[in-house]
């Protein structure tokens, strides 16, 4: 060979330098799927909170239309509660999985008086002094605990 070189230097020197190009490219690669990977889980995140905010956006209409049912001057609460559940309730707990334990088990019990109040059974204590018994303070624990979660999520 001239100047030197053998072939065996010639090929180890070749297989070290496709070494070298299939290890880079290999690794760029690795860090390109790693990096999709990273922007999926973003990208996820991002809906999910965006999601989790249009359900509480969602829940804090409905909270401030049960307040409205539950004012003093209000004569027809009963019949308000019903109208407010029968338009938002099932919309609501369609997004429950967004919400945080405190406020689904405050959402099951309005769901539990709606219900009650839609079946027509000779209760106890009737549907409507129940709704004007119990709905006021479900109210102001789900408003408390929506306020709550709002602002864990700015900590």
């Amino acid at each position: 060979m001239p100047n030197g070189y053998s072939i065996e230097s010639i090929i180890v020197n070749g297989l070290f330098t496709l070494g070298g190009v299939l290890l880079g490219s290999l690794m760029s690669t690795i860090r390109d799927l790693l990096a999709l990977k990273s922007n999926q889980k973003i990208e996820y995140i991002r809906l999910e909170h965006k999601n989790r905010v249009e359900a509480y956006k969602d829940l804090s209409k409905f909270v401030r239309n049960l307040e409205q049912t539950i004012w003093p001057d209000n004569e027809e609460v009963f019949e308000s509660f019903i109208e407010v559940c029968k338009n938002s309730l099932d919309g609501i707990t369609a997004s429950s999985p967004y919400y945080s334990r405190k406020v689904i088990k405050d959402l099951i019990m309005i769901e539990s008086l709606y219900n009650k109040a839609m079946i027509d059974v000779n209760w106890e204590i009737g549907p409507e002094e129940s709704v004007k018994k119990e709905l006021p303070r479900i109210v102001e624990n789900l408003y408390k605990r929506v306020l709550d979660d709002c602002q864990k999520w700015n900590r």
